[in-house]
């Protein structure tokens, strides 16, 4: 099996380098992660601790550096991971805190290919050795050994040592359960601080509380808000031996403790240690089944296989209309078309890996066509719970309301955007006018040049500043039809002309409607003034 990488570096051109820099599957590896600051590599090394053997890291990066990530991780024992440090800074302060947190290796940038290639050997090597010691003298830990079952891996001397433990009985059957916890993600918070510590207390507590023999050691912390146990029937002798009246208790007990929906998950019934492997395997391909219509909350392998799962994408139709429902800011038919989407979803009995896939795709098309609008997608709430909903247990319910308010909260970004895009059009509109003003222009050629319906340009003018468009039009002109009058000595149909008008007469006709008198008296009445000639083609001087 090959060991998992994880490359962290907020710069994604270093990060692609290194996936083809390296020939990581001669060596062994395999690249399964990526992140671009340490708050998001510890977000998934908390929530897929087994998954990920090696991590490369660059030291500075936002949110959280490299150092933090490390420190983290080792403080809290968070993974068992290894931490090679590549870094552009040779800094004595750097190396010596790597050492301190037993970093496998620092390797400067520029990169050579030769030196990480021998640093991944020696760490491939030191990994797969201390598995092998860890196998051979039996010291798996629980949780170890449902990692390495849940793979198809084989551990048998700690399975003997585990049949010892629980002295199967004959005639007995043994069961592997998943307790999943679903909390909604605004009682949470930050999804790095989604484990609750206190979950597998509450879980052997319950346990114990519903059966007569010693059961709290075999439980253990899985990801978030995922425990697992094993039960065997000899436990549940006040249940008549039925698993199915247990779970409805221990259900039933765990979500008034847990004050949260609680969903049980029970692999198929072996009746020797061995075969634990089958229960446990059994009890993970549950968890798909998890959104299926019909499904209770404590589901059996035997029962619930018999629903066949479903990796069809629902009509393409629903997509459409949904992404026309946020782009026309319809709320409430954002919410009736998802919802038709979900019954879709539930009705067809998809698995959780095809809705995961149906979801992220709906949701990368919406983030794409805001930031194709310029939009900061950082700053939508919503956005990165949306993003890793599928670590997060939620409900069914719980992730038709995520998504919903996912796309409300975008449609209300849209609707900004689009509200500031055509702000700055008027402006540009005005202008426009202000420029061309002694141009043949109107309301509907002005549209056509900025693509826009002149209704709605009209109408906009008009709010904008609290003119009609005709109105602004003719002032702008009059207003440079009074600056020829005083400041030349044009005629007044040579004056009618530059300022746009094709018809003196008309021009006369506005002017005289906006100053109450004709251009050729406001031309006399300032001549007089000045003391000056008071007939028609007298010039007005300029300095």
């Amino acid at each position: 099996m090959k060991l998992q990488v994880m490359l962290v570096d907020d710069e994604q051109y270093v990060r692609k380098g290194l996936l083809g820099l390296i020939d990581w599957d001669s060596l062994g590896y395999s690249v399964s992660h990526e992140a671009d600051n340490g708050k998001d590599a510890l977000r998934i090394i908390t929530s897929r601790q087994s998954d990920i053997d090696v991590v490369i890291t660059d030291i500075r990066m936002p949110v959280m550096d490299g150092l933090k990530l490390i420190e983290e991780v080792k403080l809290h024992n968070l993974s068992t991971c290894k931490f090679i440090i590549l870094s552009g800074y040779n800094d004595f302060s750097y190396a010596q805190s790597a050492i301190r947190y037993g970093v496998s290796d620092y390797i400067l940038k520029p990169i050579e290919e030769e030196d990480l290639e021998e640093t991944l050997r020696k760490l491939a090597l030191e990994i797969k050795e201390v598995r092998l010691q860890k196998a051979i003298s039996g010291r798996l830990t629980l949780r170890g050994l449902f990692e390495q079952l849940s793979r198809g891996e084989q551990a048998a001397k700690a399975v003997t040592e585990l049949d010892e433990r629980v002295r199967l009985s004959k005639g007995s059957v043994l069961r592997y359960g998943i307790v999943e916890m679903n909390r909604s993600l605004s009682e949470e918070g930050d999804a790095t601080d989604y484990l609750i510590k206190d979950d597998v207390s509450v879980v052997a507590q319950a346990l114990q509380t519903l059966v007569d023999v010693p059961i709290d050691d075999f439980v253990v912390q899985l990801r978030n808000h995922q425990c697992a146990f094993l039960i065997c029937s000899d436990a549940l002798k006040l249940y008549g031996g039925s698993y199915e009246q247990f779970g409805a208790a221990l259900q039933n007990l765990l979500a008034k403790r847990l004050q949260a929906g609680v969903t049980l998950y029970f692999g198929t019934s072996v009746k020797e240690m061995k075969m634990l492997s089958t229960s446990i395997q059994t009890a993970n391909e549950l968890l798909q089944y998890k959104y299926v219509k019909g499904m209770k909350d404590v589901l059996f392998y035997e029962t619930a296989s018999k629903t066949k799962l479903s990796y069809a994408e629902p009509d393409v139709s629903l997509f459409h209309r949904i992404q026309e429902a946020v782009e026309e800011q319809e709320t409430e038919k954002i919410k009736t078309t998802i919802a038709t989407l979900f019954a879709e979803i539930e009705t067809k009995s998809l698995a959780k890996d095809a809705i995961r896939t149906i979801i992220n795709r709906y949701v990368h098309r919406i983030v794409g066509t805001l930031q194709g609008m310029q939009g900061p997608t950082d700053l939508l709430v919503n956005l990165k719970p949306m993003l890793s909903w599928d670590a997060q247990p939620l409900s069914f319910s719980q992730l038709q309301h995520l998504f919903i308010s996912f796309m409300i909260e975008s449609s209300r970004m849209m609707e900004q955007l689009r509200g500031e895009q055509t702000k700055g059009s008027i402006h540009k509109i005005k202008s426009y006018i202000e420029h061309h003003y002694q141009e043949n222009i109107n309301l509907k050629s002005i549209a056509a040049e900025f693509y826009m319906n002149p209704v709605y340009v009209g109408q906009l003018f008009k709010k904008t500043y609290g003119q009609y468009f005709n109105e602004f039009l003719l002032s702008i002109r009059i207003g440079e039809a009074k600056k020829l009058l005083r400041q030349t000595d044009f005629r007044i149909y040579e004056i009618a002309e530059k300022v746009g008008f094709n018809n003196a007469d008309y021009f006369v006709a506005q002017f005289e409607k906006m100053e109450d008198m004709p251009p050729s008296e406001y031309r006399k009445k300032l001549l007089t003034k000045q003391g000056g000639h008071t007939h028609e083609n007298a010039t007005i001087p300029t300095k």
